[in-house]
């Protein structure tokens, strides 16, 4: 058990709160949350779960836990492992078969059985892979929510320790490649002629990149804090549920901006600019997000189930204490981060497959700030 966030030491009386639950002790807590997706998986897929440990430990080699290397080959090579048993619609059918696994996908998802859970989500799949191709989500990606990311303590800690925060193409390759992976993830991780003969597999890539998470997590992968807690992980509940905000919830706020009219305050590059019109799909977009969340290990109680929500968890992230307030409390490290250079089409570099060409023929110049 890692140490409890010591938030009356940092001037803030009140714990860390979210559904009138109190889950100070849960955020440094690391990525196997017991109400997780991850959990259940590991125990109901105990195979496979540890062919994914085994195949990140291979590839990522002895290298120490926070040290910055390409991570995307680990999540191509998923591709090629011959076995439906990865496959989306089995595994999900092996996790409905055992009681405390149903429980949960009927908790996150609304669905009692395999089939309109497959059904649903399918359609949730596709149109988050949709929404976030779409221009906006894409402009909204490169230019706020990967520095959001740095705001929260545990990460901007990291990557104040760690050299590769002053080199500026480690920076971008890291933002490109975590862009790359959402996008498999919500793709399916399966291309081509392969996408015939096996189902998709997001699960088992969302599963990777949690094992991934949780083994950065390592014992001499920690710092000293002397106000939220003796020890800290970089990565732990607090930090990973936050980041997956920056994606869900600040990618929505921007289209709802876009319809009220001001999503020139929310993105200033945008002033005088008019973008197409796009019917945001808020359920399908928290179902996948929750489902994401949950197979990385994220705890149910640390993840949102619509906009309301996601707005309410920020608002705690940083009234608690474990994000920063003020750019200027990390500005150096915002400083090299505005000298990365990452556009929209940067995020756009994996593109999965020829059948693609069809969906994405639309998003290719709607602003033109995407010029800049």
């Amino acid at each position: 058990m890692f140490p409890k966030r010591e938030c009356v030491a940092y001037g803030f009386g009140m714990p860390f709160t979210f559904r009138n639950h109190d889950l100070d002790g849960l955020l440094v807590e690391p990525l196997n949350a017991a109400d997780s997706l991850y959990a259940h998986f590991a125990r109901v897929h105990r195979g496979i779960h540890q062919e994914l440990v085994d195949h990140w430990t291979k590839f990522r080699g002895a290298k120490p836990g926070a040290q910055y290397g390409s991570v995307k080959g680990a999540f191509a090579a998923i591709e090629g492992w011959w076995s439906k048993a990865y496959d989306d619609d089995k595994v999900i059918g092996r996790m409905y078969e055992d009681r405390d696994a149903a429980a949960l996908l009927r908790a996150l998802s609304g669905h009692a059985d395999q089939e309109s859970f497959m059904n649903a989500f399918e359609q949730a799949r596709l149109d988050s892979f949709v929404a976030f191709v779409q221009p906006l989500s894409l402009l909204t990606l490169s230019k706020r929510s990967f520095a959001l990311t740095y705001f929260h303590k545990d990460i901007a800690e990291l990557f104040l320790k760690q050299p590769h925060a002053t080199q500026l193409p480690a920076m971008k390759s890291r933002v490109v490649e975590t862009a790359e992976i959402m996008l498999r993830i919500l793709y399916g991780n399966m291309n081509g002629a392969w996408r015939m003969a096996y189902g998709t597999r997001t699960f088992v890539t969302a599963i990777l990149l949690g094992v991934m998470h949780n083994k950065l997590l390592r014992g001499d992968n920690t710092y000293r804090s002397n106000t939220r807690g003796a020890m800290r992980h970089f990565y732990n509940q607090s930090s990973v549920a936050y980041t997956l905000l920056t994606f869900a919830g600040v990618v929505h706020s921007a289209h709802l901006a876009a319809a009220d009219g001001t999503l020139s305050l929310v993105l200033p590059e945008l002033k005088g600019q008019r973008p197409q019109r796009f019917d945001f799909p808020a359920a399908s977009w928290y179902l996948m997000w929750k489902l994401i969340g949950s197979f990385m290990g994220v705890s149910a109680r640390l993840i949102p189930n619509d906009y309301a929500e996601s707005e309410a968890l920020l608002k705690a992230f940083t009234d608690e204490g474990e994000t920063y307030r003020m750019p200027n409390e990390i500005q150096g490290l915002l400083d090299v981060l505005a000298k990365v250079d990452i556009g929209p089409k940067d995020l756009l570099a994996w593109i999965p497959a020829i059948q693609l060409q069809g969906l994405l023929k639309d998003i290719s110049e709607p602003f033109d700030v995407f010029d800049d």
